[in-house]
């Protein structure tokens, strides 16, 4: 599984969660249906575009993280059971980041025809 694969595998657990409870995510809903449209096609994703709502997601669980300092907190159940989805998701696009232009590019092309062929065998599949 490449990157892109897992990164994608990851947002579409987050979609899930976020889908699971809408009123306490609503401030962060719209970024992760964006995020999971922009893996799912039909044009490749840039890093701009992954920096940009991998950020909104960060700075909503960031906020609900134990800070470290005194006293006793216990995060809501909803944050702490996904974030270390979200963790792993910074970690990608981070990395994603890190490659060279057109690494990253080559990355996205391969990763966006590997979703239209996956897209165009299930509408096969449904014939």
């Amino acid at each position: 599984m490449g990157p892109l694969e897992e990164l994608r595998l990851h947002v579409d657990a987050l979609c899930l969660a976020v889908d699971a409870n809408p009123k306490f995510f609503a401030s962060i809903k719209h970024y992760v249906a964006q995020f999971q449209q922009l893996l799912i096609g039909p044009k490749a994703p840039t890093v701009a575009e992954l920096q940009v709502l991998a950020t909104k997601i960060e700075e909503f669980w960031s906020k609900w993280r134990p800070s470290g300092g005194d006293g006793f907190y216990i995060p809501p159940r909803e944050t702490e059971d996904t974030d270390s989805t979200v963790q792993r998701l910074n970690v990608i696009v981070h990395d994603l980041v890190a490659l060279k232009e057109t690494e990253f590019k080559n990355l996205a092309t391969r990763f966006i025809d590997g979703v239209r062929l996956e897209s165009s065998d299930q509408h096969d599949m449904v014939r």
